[in-house]
């Protein structure tokens, strides 16, 4: 096939990420500004008043980089993803059935790790973690089919770690150490800030790689190797492990989450978790067959560092809700920002193909998603027990690892699913989420006015 001129492929406007770098920065210099001059009186806990110690930074610090380093392993494996299966002589179809198996590997075992996780300790699940990345990266350059199969096991498994339990050893260390429950609003919000950085970082660093080095689209899948191995290795050296569920037997353990997750609070919340987690992975399998459905070419590595800028900007609005000047509750906000981000994905849904449009949609949903990550992980450490985080975590996604294989099988391989219709199962995913947290909202206030009316 004939390669397109450089010059015709559609390139998103020169001045468009800046600008968002720019808005993201003038949001935290804003936010930054008004709690410097804010009036003591009016202070929430979180803000100057009482300004967190210098041993809740440090731990702050200590759960971010080696975070970050976890989240880079994982993003330098997605990146080349595809490309690199298609260099191994995979076919469409079998590039289809590969994210299969690892979606059904993050649905049937995934909330199986979650349970042993709180068993044995989340310290022990992110050196597991990464491990699985290691061994991901090392069996993808295999040239044995059944060993490269068994890479999508490990990257399935891989992906309910990381988005559980890190984030459950985050929130136990921080009630074993006794800091304020407002002060971790601020860890979250820099965490998603964080990850948009670090995915425009590995992008650029895997362009690096495969393009000025012409080390081969191998080389991204090797570098997350090595920063996986990073990783472990400050896990071992920095963190401690968390305090052992008193519950000791696994099946004890496993009645006890299963009767949790179908508490009315807890369904509400995972069906919120769920539609914005299918909602974004189905934005990332689409969102360049939807920019060339209609014969354009597409400079893509240009438009993925606005979609992350976009999140950054998200992350900084939610640092102004969550941690000041404007200190509103997560449900508040996210009621609304979950219709916002369906309207946004109507476009798509429709059809509709003027490029500058749903460019345009693309960066809202992106900006939605970046304002309700942090607000979404606010909720969990609100309501989600400890002891039992990260096995109701990896719970909250099987919904939307389920609904991805259903799209992949009817999608990809029967070719019986056009993108619309899968962006119009989103723009309903996220008005069921938006109803949910309305429900949520609806029930703390009823609380709040019933607590009301019982004051003397």
């Amino acid at each position: 096939m004939a390669l397109e001129d450089d010059d015709e492929l559609w390139r998103s406007p020169g001045w468009l990420y800046p600008a968002i770098l720019i808005a993201s920065a003038a949001v935290l210099s804003y936010r930054s500004r008004l709690l410097s001059t804010k009036d003591h009186k009016d202070i929430k806990p979180f803000l100057p008043a009482s300004c967190p110690p210098a041993s809740f930074l440090s731990s702050q610090r200590k759960f971010l980089g080696v975070f970050f380093l976890a989240l880079a392993a994982q993003d330098l494996q997605i990146i080349y993803g595809e490309s690199f299966l298609a260099h191994k002589g995979f076919k469409r179809d079998r590039i289809a059935l590969f994210f299969i198996f690892s979606h059904l590997t993050s649905l049937l075992l995934g909330p199986l790790i979650g349970i042993v996780a709180d068993h044995i300790g989340r310290k022990k699940a992110c050196v597991f973690y990464c491990l699985l990345q290691l061994i991901g990266s090392l069996t993808k350059q295999s040239a044995n089919n059944l060993i490269l199969w068994s890479a999508s096991i490990s990257h399935g498994l891989a992906t309910s770690l990381l988005s559980s339990t890190f984030e459950s050893w985050l929130v136990a260390e921080h009630e074993k150490s006794g800091f304020r429950q407002e002060w971790i609003s601020d860890t979250f919000w820099l965490l998603s800030f964080g990850a948009s950085v670090v995915a425009i970082g590995a992008g650029g660093l895997a362009n690096y790689l495969v393009g000025q080095l012409s080390l081969g689209v191998a080389a991204p899948s090797l570098a997350a190797a090595v920063v996986a191995s990073f990783a472990a290795f400050s896990i071992f050296l920095f963190w401690e492990e968390n305090p052992l569920p008193s519950h000791a037997k696994f099946m004890g353990g496993l009645k006890n989450d299963i009767i949790l997750c179908f508490e009315k609070k807890m369904l509400l919340l995972g069906c919120v978790h769920a539609c914005l987690d299918f909602a974004n992975t189905a934005f990332w399998f689409l969102w360049t067959p939807t920019l060339v459905a209609d014969g354009r070419g597409l400079h893509s590595g240009l438009l993925f560092p606005c979609l992350m800028a976009c999140e950054m900007l998200g992350s900084a609005v939610s640092a102004m809700i969550l941690c000041g000047p404007w200190n509103v509750r997560a449900e508040d906000v996210l009621r609304w920002i979950y219709p916002c981000a369906a309207i946004s994905l109507t476009v798509p849904a429709y059809d509709y193909q003027e490029i500058g449009v749903l460019i345009c949609a693309f960066c809202i949903f992106h900006v939605c998603y970046g304002i309700s990550w942090p607000l979404l992980a606010r909720l969990r450490s609100i309501y989600v027990p400890t002891e039992h985080r990260a096995a109701i975590m990896t719970m909250f996604q099987a919904p939307a690892h389920a609904v991805v294989v259903f799209i992949l099988i009817n999608g990809s391989i029967y070719q019986q699913l056009e993108n619309s219709r899968i962006f119009g199962m989103s723009v309903a995913g996220l008005c069921l989420g938006g109803y949910c947290l309305h429900l949520i909202y609806r029930s703390r206030q009823q609380l709040l006015e019933k607590f009301s009316t019982q004051r003397p």
